[in-house]
């Protein structure tokens, strides 16, 4: 016998399949996130393209006068209590993101459907407060609500016209 099989390492069943449970969940998750944008995009009258390559860039987005804009998509499923905030907070872990690096960063809140538009220079962008909190509380104190970043001030910072329907 060449080897013997108990020298082998074995792979652990329950805890590869638990792994690649959270990995789905995760990638289920992230691909609502990017849909739910591109849904709010073309709403808007832009026109959104979610990409299905492992790139950075989970949106790109069409405009009336042929513009094309990066959009980075960040999803929380829930928010969470934590302990620098009196009230409960989304979390997004886009913190490895540079100033610039994107046009604009769609935080998705999915359990109440809304989005936070922030522009990419704005990054990095980590927390907001649950709609209607008040203003209080350490670090907090700092940070908007996550309905207090609509879609229009981006568009408008940027010079976007997003109220046509019809595409040429």
């Amino acid at each position: 016998m060449l080897f013997d099989p108990d020298d082998i390492p074995h792979i652990n069943r329950d805890l590869e399949s638990e792994h690649i449970a959270e990995r789905n969940s995760l990638s289920q998750t992230g691909s609502a996130g990017e849909y739910f944008v591109a849904y709010q995009l073309t709403r808007a009258g832009l026109w959104p393209s979610v990409s299905t390559m492992m790139g950075s860039t989970d949106v790109f987005i069409e405009t009336n006068a042929g513009g094309v804009f990066r959009c980075q998509v960040k999803t929380a499923t829930r928010a969470v209590a934590s302990w620098s905030a009196i009230t409960p907070i989304y979390t997004f872990t886009g913190d490895h993101i540079k100033p610039g690096e994107y046009d604009l960063i769609a935080c998705v809140a999915l359990d109440i459907e809304v989005v936070a538009w922030v522009d990419g220079w704005d990054a990095p962008v980590q927390h907001f407060r649950v709609p209607g909190s008040p203003a209080i509380g350490g670090t907090m104190r700092r940070k908007k609500n996550i309905d207090q970043y609509p879609l229009e001030d981006w568009l408008k910072l940027r010079g976007i016209d997003g109220k046509a329907t019809d595409k040429d």
